[in-house]
């Protein structure tokens, strides 16, 4: 959440900067205010000196879409907040307030009796003086739009991340309901099991009652701990219930008990997901070498044909070299034959 912000000089911008020097602020979005200033400050210095990023864009491309969007934003009055700055932290950083707010102020004052000429804006080319000085103006009315001045101690609310943490505390909630729900069918799965085998349960409940009407003796306590041990042997055996309290536990342990099923499912998608990147690896791995394969033969068929050319080349220069003294030599035979037949005739 950015307020309204507009500047047309720096002069408007110191009045704010002061303001807002003079009182508690928070900012919304992801920088701090010393970041702002820090940036801003940043940006000013680099209109003077160079940008490390000036090619960023090609020339082309600044001289034609880069214009056209700089007059845009000079006619408007502002520029538009959510634009990306690959160049810019990605992580809130705080910092000394007073040091910012001063390097900032001592870059427009340096920018002001600046005489030299400017540098070139990675995106809009090359600017003259007033040009800049707007486009810094509207530049500092754009970040420190976000930057609010707190009257409590209450913080800034952020629509855009109150939002957000809405939507994830729904998604939090629609998954907890459907783990509580499969939590909830596999104790019903569980449960009817529970209720055939009460009537087993019921015999061991009766052994407390006549542990306490035999308490009198010793030996009538022994007798009735072997009838409990007889009697819970087959409960035991078959579903490890040796008291009445227990199928309680029994059934509050079922989900516990299904925990490793969970985990080897999860193992296995793992699993399945591990071999599948193996997959893609060796395809991706396989395609390099083929790419290789079919670089390293076009490069051996240039080679040949190059290497073929050249001996032809040198074929055809013997043959022209041939025809030569071949003419040469039927030139020389003529004349020693005219001088011959001369000499003949004399």
């Amino acid at each position: 959440m950015n307020r309204e912000l507009r500047f047309s000089n720096f002069d408007d911008a110191i009045k704010e900067l002061e303001k807002l020097n003079s009182s508690k602020v928070k900012t919304t979005g992801r920088w701090s205010f010393y970041q702002i200033m820090n940036h801003c400050a940043e940006y000013i210095e680099y209109s003077m000196k160079g940008f490390p990023y000036s090619n960023l864009f090609l020339f082309f491309f600044r001289i034609v879409w880069g214009r056209v969007k700089l007059k845009k934003i000079l006619a408007q009055g502002y520029i538009e907040t959510g634009q990306t700055n690959p160049f810019a932290p990605r992580l809130r950083e705080d910092g000394d307030e007073q040091k910012a707010m001063q390097r900032l102020k001592n870059a427009i004052d340096e920018f002001l009796e600046y005489q030299g000429e400017f540098a070139v804006h990675p995106e809009f080319n090359k600017m003259d003086r007033s040009e800049w000085e707007l486009f810094h103006a509207y530049y500092l009315a754009n970040h420190l739009s976000f930057v609010h001045i707190v009257d409590s101690d209450e913080p800034v609310v952020d629509p855009e991340r109150s939002e957000k943490v809405e939507q994830i505390k729904e998604e939090l909630l629609k998954n907890m309901s459907t783990r509580m729900g499969q939590k909830e069918e596999d104790q019903e799965d569980v449960n009817p099991i529970v209720e055939e085998e009460k009537p087993e349960t019921t015999q061991t409940a009766e052994a407390p009652k006549v542990e306490e009407e035999q308490e009198s003796t010793e030996e009538a306590t022994e007798e009735t701990v072997d009838e409990d041990k007889e009697e819970s042997k087959p409960v035991s055996a078959e579903d490890k219930m040796p008291d009445a309290t227990e199928p309680v536990l029994a059934v509050a342990e079922t989900p516990k008990e299904q925990k490793p099923i969970a985990k080897k499912k999860a193992v296995t998608k793992k699993k399945a997901v591990g071999k599948k990147k193996a997959v893609s690896k060796k395809k991706t791995a396989t395609k390099k070498k083929a790419a290789s394969k079919k670089k390293a033969v076009g490069k051996k068929k240039a080679v040949s044909k190059k290497k073929i050319a050249t001996k032809k080349k040198a074929a055809s220069k013997k043959k022209a070299v041939g025809k030569k003294k071949a003419v040469s030599k039927k030139k020389t035979a003529t004349k020693k034959k005219a001088v011959t037949k001369k000499k003949v005739a004399n």
